[in-house]
């Protein structure tokens, strides 16, 4: 003698309470998602070390950023006549490289790169031993960042 069970009578709910359990469970999992996607986006956006470093470059002007590659280039040039060390001179160079990357302007990008190509020259020729004419270009780069600062104010 078989004895025939349907779906519904195993189950402790009626197939109407069943079908509420299972989407109430399928909500509380799409709730629980959204809330640790949320969470996880927030502590993203906290932690996010592109912010912080926009709001700085916002707080910098670029005229404050070609003054202080001028300052650089000009204490270059000013050990060079003093006839310092190469070593003091590039680092001067360096400080001039490093901050003149931070000049974003883009009608102005193609003169700062003029200029920073003139600081490189400057560079590779006091690691030569060409101090004069590293001189000279370290001159051209002072005035090439004091027409880029001429030319900022004016925008």
């Amino acid at each position: 003698m078989r004895i025939w069970f349907s779906k519904e009578s195993l189950l402790p709910y009626s197939h109407c309470e069943y079908a509420q359990f299972i989407e109430t469970k399928s909500v509380m999992k799409i709730l629980q998602q959204i809330v640790l996607s949320a969470a996880l986006a927030t502590s993203m956006v906290a932690f996010s070390t592109s912010t912080i470093a926009a709001e700085k470059k916002e707080a910098v002007t670029v005229q404050t950023m070609i003054e202080e590659t001028i300052s650089h280039v000009e204490a270059a040039l000013a050990s060079a006549n003093a006839n310092e060390s190469k070593e003091i001179i590039l680092a001067h160079i360096k400080e001039a490289r490093q901050t003149q990357k931070d000049i974003i302007v883009g009608a102005l990008d193609q003169e700062r790169q003029k200029a920073s190509a003139k600081l490189v020259i400057a560079g590779r020729d006091f690691k030569e031993g060409k101090t004069k004419e590293a001189k000279a270009s370290l001159e051209l780069a002072l005035t090439a960042y004091k027409e880029l600062l001429v030319l900022s104010n004016a925008k």
